[in-house]
């Protein structure tokens, strides 16, 4: 995925097995956070129709830092921009604005194959 695509609102798909690829959503990028990316998982299919995407909250699995080298996967590609909704919610106990407050001290940050491995699981491909 193209760096300027990086971005909050941007929406991309991973795929994980033969089925259309999962959706994700960039909630923002976070440079004071090792340049990290806050990203809203779901096990939500990417749809033929793009302009018919919608992402709820509740279809929201995981949220996680990650590693900008994850877009760089050849399975993860941009697909649409949506508004971010949930920008500055708590979601999924990511309280996003006081990790801000605390300079991101504690934050976790993944790589895209953790993500991955945990997309399958949900879908009871991998132990």
């Amino acid at each position: 995925m193209k760096k300027e695509k990086i971005k909050s609102g941007a929406v991309f798909s991973i795929k994980v097995d033969e089925h259309p690829p999962l959706l994700a959503h960039i909630i923002s990028h976070e440079k004071e956070a090792m340049n990290s990316v806050v990203c809203a998982f779901t096990l939500v299919r990417c749809p033929t129709n793009f302009e018919a995407t919608k992402l709820r909250v509740n279809d929201i699995v995981a949220v996680h830092f990650l590693t900008l080298d994850s877009f760089k996967l050849p399975n993860w590609e941009y697909v649409c921009e949506l508004k971010c909704e949930y920008l500055d919610s708590h979601i999924y106990g990511l309280d996003l604005p006081g990790k801000r407050r605390a300079g991101f001290v504690g934050t976790s940050i993944v790589g895209g194959r953790i993500v991955e491995n945990f997309l399958k699981a949900c879908l009871g491909l991998f132990p």
